[in-house]
């Protein structure tokens, strides 16, 4: 059965980004957006940052394999975190 994996990421390091994809799908989008968190030091404070996000259509048993591009992403854009969701 398919599933819709999307995986959030700083908009830095796109060309590196479109490699460790494409080393495990074959197929997939990339949408630039406009990512927002709050942040820890100051509160309240509302951080901007340009975003994309991968969408990647693939088997469920492919959830692995997302969750590695997810961790390899964060170390290459030395993120605190990569948000995977899914439908």
């Amino acid at each position: 059965m398919m599933k819709t994996f999307l995986v959030f990421t700083e908009d830095v390091n796109r060309k590196k980004i479109k490699k460790i994809v494409a080393e495990w799908f074959e197929g997939f989008t990339i949408l630039s957006g406009s990512g927002h968190w709050v942040g820890k030091c100051i509160p309240h404070r509302i951080y901007d940052e340009h975003s994309l996000v991968i969408v990647i259509i693939a088997d469920r048993a492919d959830q692995e394999k997302v969750k590695e591009i997810a961790r390899r992403i964060k170390q290459v854009n030395k993120q605190e975190s990569v948000v995977v969701a899914s439908f």
